[in-house]
């Protein structure tokens, strides 16, 4: 955090001298027509023709590198990118953005946990008459009368108008109370599942995703040997990729939510949307994949600060004699990271005078 409050202390400096330089010509060029006889409006006013409006003040402010474009060249130059916080910081930005914008922070933050907040939710069961088409078309007056008259039952009540929600009494199973239902109500289309099953947000192809992306991940990052050598490293990775993972879950569910209130003209234009949803959900999360573990490769094992000044020597074109290979540093000193066709090796630095001292 150092380093962006110094890149943002010199960048709010430098506004301050744009806003006071502004303000001395403006003072000089007022005292000057009221030396020439205007009142103090109409020397204001021309002073302000004068030194011009926003437009200019905007103008200086992009000159000396104190707009948005400059405080991003001050974040580079101060290295926070660097800075092992900095993916974690804009994860949890961006999560708190999804949760304000989502109509429903709750109901995202039920489907990624997997089960509803509130106990009594979790007891709650959905019943209605599934058709071919697996959709809910609901059940009839005489389906009602058969729920409340069930003993081990209680709470019946209508649901999303044509549909029931009740509570199950004494533990019997779902698969039992539904086959006893289909025989009372000769329906043997109805359905009896948990609630929460029938919530609108759909979570499976997320966590199918991630699970196959973070199986990758760790496959290729975490192997035994470098786990046992750099364990502060291997922390790290996880708890960057668990938090890629959740911020990544987030934006699945905020973009199920505003599918699922559009609406669709057809079936077919929603099973597309979804295929094209979920096509540059892959897109996005694969993105988020690879920034984590560009990120990681690029970090001290020691300081997890981000390694710089890099060096590269030899040929990407030849593989054997003088083939590529690049070196880079930690900032404080912590060892070189060596990289090339074969293999990526980290080497620490140590003190000519160490053995000296150590003898």
């Amino acid at each position: 955090m150092k380093r962006v409050f110094e890149a943002l202390r010199e960048w709010l400096a430098l506004r301050v001298r744009v806003r006071e330089e502004f303000e001395f010509h403006f003072d000089q060029a007022a005292a000057e027509y009221l030396a020439l006889g205007l009142s103090p409006l109409a020397a204001r006013q021309a002073a302000r023709s004068r030194c011009g409006d926003w437009r200019t003040v905007n103008m200086a402010l992009r000159e000396i590198g104190a707009d948005l474009r400059g405080l991003l060249h001050l974040l580079a130059i101060y290295r926070v990118p660097a800075w092992p916080g900095f993916q974690a910081a804009v994860l949890l930005v961006a999560g708190a953005f999804l949760l304000l914008l989502s109509p429903s922070a709750r109901t995202i933050g039920e489907a990624i946990v997997g089960r509803p907040f509130a106990a009594h939710d979790r007891e709650a069961i959905f019943v209605s008459t599934q058709t071919r088409n697996l959709t809910y078309v609901g059940l009839t007056r005489a389906d009602f009368e058969t729920l409340h008259s069930i003993y081990g039952l209680t709470g019946v009540a209508p649901y999303l108008g044509v549909h029931a929600r009740a509570r199950i009494v004494g533990g019997t199973p779902l698969s039992v109370l539904e086959s006893t239902l289909q025989a009372l109500t000769n329906n043997h289309q109805l359905r009896v599942v948990p609630l929460y099953d029938r919530m609108p947000i759909v979570m499976g192809p997320a966590r199918a995703v991630w699970a196959l992306l973070l199986l990758l991940g760790l496959w290729s990052l975490m192997n035994l040997r470098r786990c046992k050598q750099e364990p502060l490293w291997c922390l790290f990775a996880l708890a960057t990729g668990g938090l890629q993972c959740a911020t990544s879950m987030l934006l699945w569910a905020f973009a199920m939510q505003l599918w699922t209130k559009v609406q669709w003209s057809t079936d077919g234009q929603a099973a597309l949307a979804l295929l094209l949803l979920f096509l540059v959900y892959v897109g996005s999360a694969v993105a988020q994949t690879r920034w984590w573990m560009l990120d990681l490769d690029r970090r001290c094992p020691i300081c997890l600060d981000g390694l710089l000044l890099s060096l590269s020597a030899g040929s990407d074109d030849c593989i054997v004699l003088n083939s590529s290979t690049k070196e880079s540093i930690c900032a404080h000193g912590h060892g070189v990271l060596m990289e090339n066709r074969w293999s990526r090796g980290w080497r620490a630095q140590q003190s000519p005078l160490a053995g000296i001292i150590h003898d």
